[in-house]
């Protein structure tokens, strides 16, 4: 049975002799008390519901408070480790330019020491081939000067040879072999000294060329 406040104030008791009727009286009460035990209960127990609810609300919470200090804190590790990673590229890009820099120092100057160099050697080959080709010409000059001796020398040797036709005919035939052996002599000197003096005016054109 269901009871209102307003059916409790217009709930009309049979009046007898002597009152109400107590009967009707005792059901009704225990009626409205049956009712008040278990609106009592029932409060008691949503009570009991909405403390539970309220602790679980408050657990929940208190996990939300520990995710977001756990999410806050993943952030600032993650901020931390993306400001530390690009510092350290900052450094490592920093690193290598510097060694860029230096090795474009160091080629730079291995080119330059090179280019020193190769100038050094073409200027150390240009003077020796120079002073080849000084000797090969005194050489030349030499061989030369040594050719119009030996041409003179032999015809003072032919000179003096004919001037003595008028001696003993026992001696003819000994100037004979003695002239014969000497041009033969000389013509194979003057065969060695042509081809030292063609082997220096081809190394003297050569050397010219050269330089």
């Amino acid at each position: 049975m269901k009871v209102t406040p307003v059916e409790i104030r217009q709930q009309q008791f049979p009046l007898r002799l002597r009152g109400c009727d107590p009967t009707a009286v005792d059901l009704f009460l225990d009626q409205v008390a049956g009712r008040l035990e278990e609106l009592v209960k029932e409060n008691t127990q949503l009570w009991e519901a909405l403390a539970k609810k309220d602790q679980e609300i408050q657990s929940i919470r208190l996990q939300e408070k520990d995710w977001k200090n756990a999410l806050l804190a993943v952030q600032q590790t993650s901020d931390d480790l993306i400001k530390r990673a690009q510092q350290q590229a900052q450094v490592l890009v920093a690193e290598a330019e510097r060694t860029a820099h230096q090795l474009l120092i160091e080629a730079e100057n291995t080119h330059q020491a090179i280019s020193h160099d190769v100038q050094l050697l073409k200027h150390q080959k240009r003077q020796l081939i120079n002073g080849i080709h000084t000797l090969l010409c005194q050489h030349l000059a030499l061989l030369n000067v040594q050719e119009g001796q030996d041409e003179r020398r032999h015809s003072y040797n032919i000179s003096g040879d004919v001037a003595v036709p008028s001696m003993a005919l026992q001696t003819t035939a000994n100037v004979g072999d003695r002239a014969a052996a000497r041009d033969n002599d000389c013509g194979q000197r003057g065969s060695q000294e042509n081809a030292h003096r063609l082997q220096a005016a081809h190394l003297v054109e050569e050397f010219e060329g050269a330089r």
